[in-house]
């Protein structure tokens, strides 16, 4: 184990260790800058970004901003070479970070990883890297408990055969994302080279995406536009489906009239006039042609628009 500290950074480095928690921040006091926590031949149950702060929580502090054990900068935390991790959290314990969490995992196994805190806001953006890993329950590009709020946006990456057994999701577990006041709440997930051969993803439905029957398109290794099986979570507002290959992702409404309201580039585009000639394929969707538009990139492309928020 080293600790490296400079003017402005905390550097922790944690190699062919075993232990039940590493903090990139302190126990129950601030980091004045930024942390780095970097993570290798390890066995260790939870790895934070963040702060610990079980022993500096603050009376009627409902939000937990008030807690010590805050980063006032950004964390980024690194986790490679063949370490086994039960949870890894870019954020706090209890500790909030002012500023935004980067997570980067190479070929490593862990059960959960979260972009921001398990009880902790996340005061800006958090993004994630997971490469050539392997996920025993889920991904979340945001936090873990009901306090752990991201009030920016979420970025994740998926690559280089990572192998996740449940889900995938652009926001977090119990917490939210984004703010009313800032109206913010924007999620990207980046897939491309899944090791199984299937993968369970869970998109909100968009703001103003509205109708009697939701879909989700993609485009098949052929080209061709492919309907995914759906599933509609309405307890969070949600439209679940398994991917068995890669394939940009759109999400769309059909109601009693013949126009619809699609997501292209991130953004709602309503009252699309259809069109009843495409040559995409065999599959019989009513504005396939218009779909196709909105999908015409390679790998997989998930933008999560209008994720929860407080």
């Amino acid at each position: 184990v080293g600790t490296t500290v400079t003017a402005d950074t905390i550097s922790l480095k944690v190699n062919n260790v075993t232990a039940i928690s590493i903090y990139g921040g302190g126990n129950a006091a601030e980091t004045i800058g930024n942390t780095t926590t970097a993570v290798s031949k390890s066995s260790i149950e939870n790895i934070y970004g963040g702060g610990n702060g079980a022993e500096s929580i603050v009376s009627g502090d409902t939000t937990g901003e008030q807690n010590l054990a805050k980063v006032n900068g950004n964390t980024t935390t690194i986790v490679e070479d063949n370490t086994k991790v039960t949870n890894i959290y870019g954020g706090g314990n209890l500790g909030m970070v002012i500023g935004n969490t980067n997570v980067k995992t190479y070929n490593i196994t862990a059960t959960s990883i979260y972009g921001g805190g398990n009880e902790a806001i996340v005061d800006k953006n958090t993004k994630l890297l997971v490469s050539s890993t392997k996920v025993n329950n889920s991904i979340y590009a945001g936090g873990n408990g009901a306090k752990a709020i991201v009030k920016g946006n979420t970025n994740l990456d998926i690559e280089n055969n990572t192998n996740v057994t449940n889900h995938v999701f652009g926001g977090g577990n119990a917490s939210d994302t984004g703010t009313k006041q800032n109206n913010n709440s924007t999620g990207v997930v980046n897939i491309d080279k899944l090791g199984s051969s299937s993968i369970n993803v869970s998109m909100q439905i968009p703001e103003g995406v509205k109708g009697d029957t939701y879909h989700a398109v993609t485009i098949d290794s052929d080209g061709q536009l492919e309907e995914l099986k759906t599933i509609v979570n309405e307890t969070y507002n949600t439209v679940d489906f398994t991917m068995s290959h890669m394939g940009k992702v759109g999400i769309y409404a059909t109601g009693a009239d013949n126009s619809s309201v699609i997501l292209k580039s991130g953004k709602t585009v309503r009252n699309y006039k259809l069109d009843d000639s495409p040559n995409t394929g065999d599959m019989s969707l009513p504005i396939r042609a218009v779909i196709s538009l909105g999908l015409f990139a390679a790998g997989l492309f998930l933008v999560v628009y209008k994720k929860r928020i407080i």
